[in-house]
């Protein structure tokens, strides 16, 4: 009985770790993969960044560095303004569509209340 129960216990272990190891090498699979295929830009994900709230050349800097697909129809031009989408962004799709190179434009930093400077009266009167 001490046989059959021995060898019942070691083929439990070799089958624990056979099952280990085959997942071991299948997540290390999983983790080499990487996908190589390049994002596609649609009207779609720019509507859903506009949604989110991504700054305004943060989009146009993912357009002017990602393949895209836009449609730029009239009716797709009214729904894209409809659903948020500032004039500069759909003018970055229909540029990058056409083959054009789209470059964000820098944005002047914005002014923090707290720290912002008011002017100093001096308590002078103007002549006029």
């Amino acid at each position: 009985m001490k046989r059959i129960i021995f060898a019942w216990l070691v083929c439990t272990v070799q089958l624990a770790a056979l099952n280990a190891s085959s997942q071991t090498k299948t997540v290390a699979t999983k983790k080499t993969e990487s996908p190589d295929k390049t994002e596609t830009l649609t009207n779609k994900n720019i509507i859903d960044l506009t949604t989110i709230g991504l700054e305004e050349n943060v989009i146009i800097t993912k357009i002017g560095s990602s393949a895209s697909k836009f449609d730029v129809s009239t009716d797709a031009l009214v729904a894209l303004k409809m659903a948020g989408v500032s004039g500069p962004v759909i003018k970055a799709m229909i540029d990058k569509q056409s083959g054009k190179v789209v470059e964000a434009k820098p944005v002047a930093p914005a002014i923090n209340a707290a720290t912002a400077v008011a002017p100093v009266e001096t308590g002078a009167l103007e002549m006029m």
